[in-house]
């Protein structure tokens, strides 16, 4: 079965395909600084990714903006990396460094803290 990740790049493929053969349009998606983060995950860890539909984009970009900005717990050989995007909170556990990260644990939950 297709990950979210392959999944999302199929649909890319298929509308760039598509606007190409129906309307001669050319179309390229937009790319994000973190695109080009290589991710190992381990596939207990991939299932329950998808279980939670957390995609690999969201655990790419809670990685890069954790390096970037240094806003994350380290400790013990792995780092912990926080992402508040809309509704949702991922919080990824990883090692790695130099844009090739192996990810040990990835949850996300739908609550927000009042302050």
């Amino acid at each position: 079965m297709p990950t979210l990740q392959r999944k999302r790049e199929n649909a890319l493929r298929l509308k760039k395909e598509m606007l190409k053969e129906i309307w001669n349009m050319d179309f390229t998606p937009e790319s994000d600084p973190w695109d080009g983060i290589e991710l190992v995950i381990p596939g207990e860890i991939q299932a329950a990714m998808e279980k939670s539909l957390i995609s690999e984009a969201d655990i790419r970009e809670t990685l890069w903006r954790a390096e970037q900005s240094g806003d994350k717990l380290t400790g013990g050989g792995y780092s912990l990396a926080s992402l508040r995007k809309n509704a949702a909170t991922y919080w990824v556990q990883y090692s790695g460094a130099d844009g090739v990260y192996r990810v040990a644990a990835a949850y996300s939950h739908r609550m927000k803290w009042r302050e």
